[in-house]
């Protein structure tokens, strides 16, 4: 894995993650997004024991030590954004889903302002504004009148939400501990399926479960291995290579796989505002991150 340069690793993660987002809205209308979640990461930590759970366990003495660190990150990187993403699903598309996550990048200097007092310069100040009209844009479905009114989709401002728990997700890797990738999501897949636990029984004794298929298997172990044992190893050691900041805009590849996806597998089709509003979003990280 180290020998991997650091782009490669980011571009895989990306990719994952747009599958992720094609296959979550896929399987909306049957497997409530607490129970995706939940299985998600369940079988995530299944293969992450069988592979790391001994250095995981020898690794217990230091993790207690970052238990604020850990606790922290499994809740913005796995009960808050996944739960926020598979439930936003529910009512916006794919496409337009990886358009606002696409917003990491210049959310993330803001994150890193907040926590460690590092100055915004003024390209990232710019690039946050143009960002965010396009952000508007895709918001609205290009419709002025919807910002006027206050009338925004609930699936779009979750895909928000998720936006900010992963910047702070990411930013949070600056204090990890020194411990090999691997051992560090294994600690994180336990820690949140554990925070999802009391959710997932909660939503499954309120509106009830889901019917098991041989497609819903394969989706959960789609989600369980590659968009979360695959991406999350490979996104956190290409972020301990280059820094949060430099990595950042390798997300912008999430809604170019997401949306190529999206129209062959989910018969999506790509609107105006869509493609205006990517436009400000791909300019604004251009300005912001160059």
């Amino acid at each position: 894995m180290r020998r991997v340069p650091a782009p490669v690793l980011l571009t895989l993660a990306a990719l994952l993650w747009g599958g992720n987002f094609v296959v979550g809205r896929a399987v909306a209308t049957e497997i409530p997004p607490l129970s995706l979640s939940f299985y998600r990461w369940l079988t995530a930590l299944v293969v992450l024991v069988i592979i790391s759970g001994r250095a995981t366990w020898r690794s217990i003495p230091e993790l207690r030590r970052h238990v604020g660190w850990l606790a922290m990150s499994s809740f913005t990187g796995v009960l808050l954004f996944h739960t926020l993403a598979y439930t936003g699903l529910h009512t916006t598309t794919a496409i337009n889903a990886s358009l606002i996550t696409a917003t990491s990048p210049v959310v993330i200097p803001v994150v890193v302002y907040m926590a460690f007092r590092e100055h915004i310069s003024v390209r990232e100040g710019v690039g946050i504004v143009v960002t965010m009209i396009g952000v508007i844009v895709v918001l609205t479905r290009g419709d002025t009148r919807a910002l006027g009114q206050l009338h925004f989709a609930v699936g779009d401002l979750l895909i928000l939400g998720t936006v900010v728990a992963w910047a702070v997700y990411s930013v949070g890797l600056r204090r990890r501990p020194q411990l090999p990738p691997l051992v560090i999501v294994t600690a994180v897949a336990a820690v949140g399926t554990l925070m999802l636990l009391p959710f997932y029984l909660w939503e499954a004794a309120t509106i009830g479960g889901f019917a098991w298929s041989i497609p819903h298997v394969a989706t959960i172990l789609y989600v369980g291995i590659f968009a979360s044992v695959i991406a999350y190893i490979t996104w956190n050691q290409g972020v301990m290579v280059i820094g949060p900041t430099r990595a950042g805009p390798y997300l912008n590849l999430i809604p170019l796989f997401a949306a190529v996806l999206a129209v062959v597998f989910l018969g999506e089709s790509i609107q105006g505002f869509q493609l205006v509003g990517g436009a400000f979003i791909g300019g604004g990280l251009w300005v912001g991150t160059t």
